[in-house]
């Protein structure tokens, strides 16, 4: 699958179940993140790739900002030929976070609307920072 970064630059992604599996999350899953609604594209360069609404090109989160931000990353539903009901959109997001507290035993539950808002608003959440990076 190719597809254009936020740089203009085109590049190929592995859009493969297990690659993306791997971050857990499949291509074409819609997914919540800090930044918007968005659609898993595919991993290239070790880093899954989102396109973010309203925004042009794709860009990614590292592993680390996944890892640490797992809540804040809820699967809204599943691509092409997967779609969730709301019931197992809601067991999916409380599993992901269980799994989550099971690595790391302070993560809470859940985060207020506050909090939320307090990470999409992030400064380094812009795009300029990411297009230095």
């Amino acid at each position: 699958y190719r597809a254009n970064n936020r740089l203009g630059v085109c590049m190929q992604f592995d859009v493969s179940r297990q690659r993306c599996r791997a971050f857990g999350f499949e291509h074409g899953d819609r997914v919540a993140t800090p930044r918007g609604e968005a659609t898993v594209v595919g991993v290239a360069n070790h880093k899954l790739w989102f396109q973010i609404d309203d925004e042009s090109g794709v860009w990614f989160f590292t592993s680390k900002e996944l890892r640490l931000s797992k809540r804040l990353f809820v699967l809204l539903s599943r691509g092409k030929g997967n779609s969730l009901s709301a019931g197992s959109q809601i067991q999916t997001a409380k599993s992901d976070i269980s799994q989550s507290s099971d690595r790391d035993a302070t993560a809470p539950d859940s985060i207020s609307f506050g909090e939320f808002c307090s990470v999409l608003h992030h400064p380094f959440f812009t795009p300029e920072d990411d297009g230095v990076l």
